[in-house]
């Protein structure tokens, strides 16, 4: 099965229409997921975070957290855990002869977060946003 990530970007997250009725089951191995979104946290930053995942999602999707043990999620495990090694990157000077000669670029292919030249970008592996 291949392997793909995309970022939403502004107008994306704005179109609710499109995400009416919605759901998102959220798996993890982590036992304490579900906990904080339930019922929050005394770390400061983690209620932080569940608030921004629900302010994305907004009224129009439904997420269900479960915890589910490593053993039956190997798959998704194995998954965070790649790091691109090959990582190449186009020089400064090349990227802004081409969009002198063509125009700015409104999505950077074959990149990570860490070597980007604009916000939206396509990745083979999955990347954090930075």
């Amino acid at each position: 099965m291949p392997v793909a990530q995309k970022n939403w970007h502004s107008l994306e997250m704005k179109q609710s229409s499109t995400c009416r009725g919605s759901a998102v089951k959220w798996s993890t191995d982590n036992q304490a997921v579900p906990w904080i979104v339930e019922s929050g946290s005394m770390k400061e930053h983690l209620p932080q975070l569940v608030v921004d995942v629900f302010n994305t999602a907004r009224e129009n999707i439904e997420i269900d957290v479960q915890w589910i043990p490593r053993l039956l999620n190997e798959r998704a495990d194995y998954l965070s855990k790649i790091v691109d090694y090959d990582d190449w990157i186009v020089k400064d000077c090349y990227f802004r002869a081409v969009t002198s000669l063509w125009g700015p670029c409104s999505v950077y292919c074959f990149a990570s977060s860490i070597n980007r030249k604009v916000r939206r970008f396509y990745s083979k592996y999955f990347n954090p946003i930075l």
